[in-house]
């Protein structure tokens, strides 16, 4: 028998290689578990990374003055075209407690425009691990009575679900 010459430049062919499917199947279901076991600490990586707003408005805000005090630790100023007392009414509604100014908002016959703090209505919140309180303070602004100023503080605890205390 004569052996062929082999052409030059030509390969050997060899069977395709295959990626076994058990290594992907393997891959897929450790990556489920990780976001399965990752899921609960979300939230709570979340609000370290960017620190919740305090709860505002969904009317249009004007943001005057921002001061950070630490990190989470923050106040904001709004002026607003909305009325103070349907600012007050709005954080009755998602749970604030609110102490409001007499003869304001409907606790007495008329309301005082010389007297222009309206309320003060404060709340916790918690979020993820962390707990976060908030106190926004209610105003008329002098010269157009009608329109709101808002200063919203917030402060995040870091190292408890307990709120911080208010300053």
């Amino acid at each position: 028998m004569t052996e062929l010459p082999e052409a030059e430049g030509a390969e050997t062919l060899s069977p395709p290689s295959r990626k076994p499917i058990g290594c992907l199947l393997l891959g897929v279901v450790l990556l489920v578990v990780v976001v399965v076991i990752s899921l609960p600490f979300l939230p709570t990586l979340i609000a370290i990374v960017m620190p919740p707003a305090p709860p505002l408005p969904q009317s249009a805000l004007t943001e005057v003055n921002h001061e950070n005090f630490d990190y989470g630790v923050d106040e904001w100023e709004y002026l607003t075209t909305t009325a103070p007392c349907d600012l007050v009414t709005y954080y009755q509604s998602i749970g604030g407690v609110c102490s409001i100014s007499p003869f304001e908002c409907g606790t007495g016959s008329e309301f005082s425009r010389t007297n222009e703090l309206v309320a003060r209505c404060s709340g916790t919140q918690q979020i993820g691990q962390f707990g976060m309180v908030w106190e926004a303070r209610i105003n008329r602004v002098a010269d157009a009575p009608e329109n709101g100023r808002l200063r919203i503080y917030r402060a995040i605890n870091w190292l408890s679900g307990a709120p911080p205390p208010n300053n």
